[in-house]
C-alpha cells in the first residue's frame, strides 16, 4: 500500500514532534510513554542550562571556560538554525511530498535523493501518535514521520502487514 502524505502546512509542527521522539526513541520505547518535550523545547532548555553555566563560570573568573562554553552554545544555536533552513528547502523541493510503500516486506522510501531504503519488519520498532505527527520508529537512526491526517492510512496498512506492532499514544 503507497501512502503519500503533504506536509505543507504542519511541516515545522511535525519536524519538532517526531525529532523529539526519535532523540528518546530508547526511553519511548522503554516506558511506552511519550515524553512531553518536543524537540524545540529541548534545545532551549539545553541552550538556557549552558547559558547559566556559562554565567556562573564567568562569575567566578573562569574566562576561558566561560567564552567557550557561550562559543558552543552560539554554535549549536547556528547549527540547528540552518538545520531548519536546509530540511525547508530538501521538503519544498520534493513540494513537501512524503511517500512510502509499506508491503509484506516492510517499509520501502524513495523519498530521500532517489534512493531506495527497504526497512525489514524486523527493523521497524514501533508506531508513536502524538498529536500532530505519526512517527514509524527503526533500529537505525532513520525514522519517518506524517501527519496526523495519513493515520487512516497507515493505520490500515499496519493492520494489513504488521498486527502485532507496538503503537504507543
Amino acid at each position: 500500500m503507497e501512502i503519500t502524505s503533504n506536509l505543507k502546512n504542519n511541516l515545522f509542527k511535525c519536524f519538532n514532534e517526531a525529532r523529539g521522539v526519535a532523540i528518546n526513541r530508547h526511553k519511548i520505547l522503554k516506558t511506552k510513554k511519550l515524553n512531553k518535550l518536543n524537540y524545540y523545547e529541548f534545545i532551549l532548555l539545553m541552550l538556557i542550562f549552558t547559558m547559566i553555566i556559562s554565567t556562573i563560570l564567568l562569575i567566578n573568573n573562569f574566562l576561558i571556560a566561560s567564552f567557550t562554553l557561550y562559543g558552543l552554545t552560539l554554535f549549536t544555536l547556528i547549527l540547528n538554525i540552518s538545520t531548519y533552513i536546509s530540511m525547508y528547502r530538501y521538503r519544498k523541493k520534493l513540494n513537501f511530498q512524503n511517500t512510502i510503500l509499506i508491503n509484506e516486506e516492510g517499509i520501502t522510501d524513495t523519498s530521500f535523493m532517489g534512493i531506495k531504503m527497504i526497512f525489514n519488519w524486523s527493523k521497524i520498532l514501533g508506531l508513536v501518535i502524538k498529536k500532530n505527527t505519526l512517527v514509524i520508529l527503526t533500529d537505525t537512526y532513520v525514522y519517518f514521520y506524517f501527519p496526523i491526517a495519513s493515520k487512516p492510512q497507515i493505520m490500515s496498512a499496519l493492520k494489513k502487514y504488521q498486527k502485532n506492532l507496538p503503537l504507543i499514544a
